[in-house]
Order: C-alpha cells, then sequence, then structure tokens
C-alpha cells in the first residue's frame, strides 16, 4: 500500500502494472490436498486495518486484514 500512496509524501505509482499482483488460493480436503485453485489477476490492496501493538497482545501473533481488489479470477476446474 505505501507503493500506491507514500504516507510521508503522499506520492505513489501511477501505473497499476507497478503495483499489481497475481494471488494464488488453494481450496484444501480435509487430508490436505488442493481441491481447487482459484487465481485472481491484477489484484491490489484496496484497505488494511489497524494492527494492534499493546502490550495486552504481546504473546499473540500478529494479526491484520487485508481486502483486495482484483480484475478477474480463474479456476483450475469449472465445477
Amino acid at each position: 500500500m505505501n507503493g500506491m500512496n507514500a504516507h510521508s509524501a503522499n506520492t505513489g505509482l501511477t501505473t497499476p502494472v507497478a503495483y499489481e499482483a497475481d494471488l494464488l488460493v488453494e481450496q484444501l480436503d480435509r487430508s490436505g490436498e488442493t481441491i481447487k485453485k482459484y487465481t485472481f489477476r491484477g489484484s491490489y490492496p484496496q484497505d488494511m486495518s489497524a494492527i494492534d501493538l499493546s502490550y495486552a497482545t504481546n504473546d499473540e501473533i500478529e494479526r491484520f486484514t487485508i481486502t483486495f481488489a482484483y480484475q478477474y479470477y480463474e479456476t483450475d476446474t469449472t465445477s
């Protein structure tokens, strides 16, 4: 997201190809085997949640939510 709009200078990349990427998502069955693959083409971050840095959560894995937008998606199957 910093590449899209740097907070310190309020500047960023101007061409989508410079910050878009393809995302791969694999759907797994109960045994961990891949049953379907999704490729989200031209993806980029649209929103990122705050990261909690309080001492109350110092023994937890850092968690935050990112919402992506994408141009279109493809799958390896039609079902």
